[in-house]
């Protein structure tokens, strides 16, 4: 049974008047540069990690910390962003990624800025205890998007690209906020620590705009 996108709250938050094409065309250039892998199931993927790709990371970060203010996040972003892992998802044209959950991966959300092809995401029932993925969830719904969509990952999701284009995702990946404290970052300031000691220090806070206390 179809379930209403109404009742899908616990599995996304959707920014449908986020514009972002000024960022879009600077990731793509990132992402063309880069050296596409394919993982276990077949899905290609380019991942960009703080420690070992840190001049990519670091690009990303820019523009990802732009489209974090106009989506009006109020986390505080020197806490975690070196934590932060970008990995985009190339989608060809009749592929398809099975319903599955990001358990085994131990991230709690990602947002999912859509950079090229037409977007969607499926929403499935979630899995029996010890089952990461599986091609016989029930479906529960759907969701195009052309702008961000913040994602619950630990709900069963999959994707499938029946158009005639490539379709590429950046997701940029929360392993230190769960879902429900990244939606609630958007009503309100949001901090994991009391304090930390880089806040305000070093390249990394300029980039994010913070400065000593």
């Amino acid at each position: 049974m179809l379930k209403n996108n109404n009742d899908l709250s616990d599995y996304f938050e959707y920014f449908p008047d986020v514009e972002i094409q000024e960022e879009t065309s600077e990731l793509l250039e990132i992402f063309r540069n880069g050296i596409i892998n394919k993982d276990k199931d077949g899905v290609s993927y380019l991942q960009i990690d703080y420690i070992d790709d840190y001049k990519d990371w670091e690009r990303i970060l820019i523009f990802v910390n732009r489209i974090f203010d106009k989506c009006g996040f109020k986390f505080v972003r020197s806490e975690f962003a070196h934590t932060l892992r970008f990995v985009y998802i190339l989608c060809r044209p009749n592929e398809k990624i099975n319903p599955h959950a990001d358990y085994n991966v131990r991230q709690f959300a990602s947002l999912n800025i859509p950079l090229r092809g037409k977007c969607q995401v499926d929403f499935y029932e979630d899995l029996p205890q010890g089952i990461d993925s599986s091609k016989d969830s029930i479906h529960m719904g759907l969701q195009h998007y052309e702008n961000p969509i913040l994602l619950n990952t630990n709900k069963v999701h999959g994707v499938k690209n029946n158009t005639n284009e490539d379709r590429i995702v950046l997701k940029v990946i929360f392993f230190l906020h769960s879902f429900e404290l990244l939606k609630q970052s958007l009503v309100e300031e949001v901090r994991i620590f009391d304090s930390i000691p880089w806040y305000g220090r070093g390249k990394l806070a300029s980039i994010l705009g913070e400065t000593k206390i």
